[in-house]
């Protein structure tokens, strides 16, 4: 594409975008709200998972104290829920922190 007609395709887009309704400084803090409510969105979602984790790693907590070590399901109730409180929260966090 040669330099006048890169300024001639510049000088459409230009002309197109005075006959919009939309200002270019509304069209950015409507994009700025937009940003806005997606990072609320993944810092709430980041926390409900850090709680879920939580309670899963405080419940898997509890089954391994009650359990009898001798039982064949007490490495899971030991194991499973730790891993995956562990994972729910670490994950979370990452979504806070994004």
């Amino acid at each position: 594409m040669t330099i006048n007609a890169y300024l001639i395709n510049c000088r459409y887009k230009t002309h197109d975008m005075e006959n919009t309704n939309t200002t270019l400084l509304e069209a950015t803090s409507e994009l700025e709200l937009e940003q806005v409510d997606s990072r609320k969105l993944r810092t709430q979602r980041g926390f409900t998972l850090i709680g879920f984790g939580a309670i899963i790693l405080i419940i898997g907590c509890i089954l391994s104290i009650i359990a009898d070590p001798s039982h064949l399901l007490y490495d899971f109730i030991l194991y499973g829920p730790t891993t995956l409180g562990a994972i729910m929260v670490i994950y979370g966090m990452y979504k806070v922190m994004e």
